[in-house]
C-alpha cells in the first residue's frame, strides 16, 4: 500500500479523475484497486514527483553526502563532487579533504551523476512529503538545521527541570543555572512550573559541579531522545526529512532512537512539549 507507484496513481486520479474514481478502479485488478483506494493522500501535486536530483540534494545536509562519497572509488567521487550544488560542494570537499575539479558538464550527465548519488542515500523510495498525511509535527519539516538544533537544546531542559527538583546542594544548583543562557533559564522556570508526567533517568554528570560544556552536551543528547520519542509512529518520510536536515551525528542518534510505533502515554505528551516549545521560541523571534 505504501508503494510509490500507488501514490502516483492516486495523485493522478485526484487531479484528473476525482469524480470518476470508482469507474477507473473497477477496471483494475481488485487487489490493486483496493490498495490504491486506501492510499491516504488528497494531493493533486504532480510536479513534486518530477523533481530533479539537484533540487532533492539541496535539502540534504552536506555531511550525509560526504559520508556517502567516502564509500565511492576516487575517480567517480571526483565526478560526483564536481556535480554537487554550489551550496554543498565546498563544504563536502572540505570534509573529504579533496579538491574539486572545474569543468563544464552537460545537464543530462550531471543529472545522471546526481541521480546515482541520490539512490545511494537510500531515499529514492520515500513518498514525497506533499503526498503524505499531515500530522501535528509536520511543521518540523519547515525547520532549518539550526532551528532543529535549537529546538533540541531547549527540549533537554525538561530533563534538567527534574534534576533541579531533586538537587538540594546550592553549589550544584548554581552550576546548573550558570550553564544556561538567560533565555534557557526562562524556559527552565516554565518547565519547573509544570509537573512533568514523564520522568527520565537522572542526568549523569561526571562530577557534582560539572562544567557548562558537559551540561550542554548532556542536555543536547537528552533533547534528541525526547524529540525521537515525540516522532515515534510518525510517517517514515517525515522522520527521514528531519534526520537528513540534521548533520550525520545528530541525525544518526535521532534515527536510532525513533520507534516505528507511537509510545502509548509518552509520544502524545512529548509531541505537545515540542509544539509548546515552538510557540515559546517564536516569542523570542517574532515574525
Amino acid at each position: 500500500m505504501r508503494s510509490k507507484t500507488n501514490y502516483m496513481i492516486k495523485v493522478l486520479i485526484n487531479r484528473y479523475h476525482n469524480t470518476a474514481e470508482d469507474a477507473l478502479l473497477k477496471a483494475m485488478h481488485p487487489e490493486d484497486a483496493q490498495e490504491i483506494s486506501h492510499v491516504p493522500t488528497q494531493s493533486t501535486n504532480l510536479s513534486i514527483a518530477t523533481r530533479q536530483p539537484l533540487e532533492l540534494l539541496e535539502n540534504i545536509h552536506y555531511s550525509w553526502i560526504a559520508t556517502t562519497l567516502r564509500e565511492i572509488e576516487t575517480g567517480k567521487r571526483t565526478l560526483l563532487l564536481s556535480a554537487l550544488p554550489d551550496s554543498q560542494k565546498q563544504k563536502v570537499s572540505q570534509l573529504l579533504k579533496q579538491k574539486t575539479i572545474s569543468f563544464t558538464q552537460a545537464a543530462v550527465f550531471r543529472n545522471f551523476l546526481l541521480k546515482d548519488l541520490w539512490n545511494r542515500l537510500k531515499l529514492s523510495e520515500d513518498i514525497p512529503l506533499d503526498w503524505t498525511k499531515e500530522t501535528l509535527l509536520s511543521c518540523l519539516t519547515h525547520f532549518s538545521k539550526n532551528e532543529l538544533v535549537e529546538l533540541i537544546d531547549f527540549l533537554g531542559i525538561h530533563d534538567l527541570a527534574e534534576e533541579v527538583r531533586q538537587t538540594v546542594d546550592r553549589k550544584s544548583l548554581k552550576g546548573l543555572y550558570r550553564a544556561l543562557s538567560p533565555r534557557k533559564q526562562q524556559f527552565l522556570r516554565v518547565c519547573l512550573q509544570q509537573k512533568d508526567k514523564i520522568v527520565g533517568s537522572r542526568l549523569q554528570f561526571s562530577k557534582s559541579d560539572p562544567d557548562p560544556e558537559e551540561i550542554e552536551r548532556t542536555l543536547h543528547r537528552r533533547g534528541i531522545i525526547r524529540l525521537a520519542k515525540a516522532l515515534s509512529g510518525q510517517p517514515k518520510e517525515l522522520v527521514n526529512h528531519i534526520v537528513y536536515t540534521l548533520d550525520t551525528g545528530r541525525g544518526t542518534l535521532l534515527s536510532q532512537a525513533v520507534l516505528p510505533d507511537e509510545i502509548k502515554g509518552v509520544t502524545p505528551l512529548l509531541a505537545q512539549h515540542v509544539l509548546n516549545l515552538i510557540q515559546f521560541l517564536k516569542r523570542k523571534n517574532p515574525s
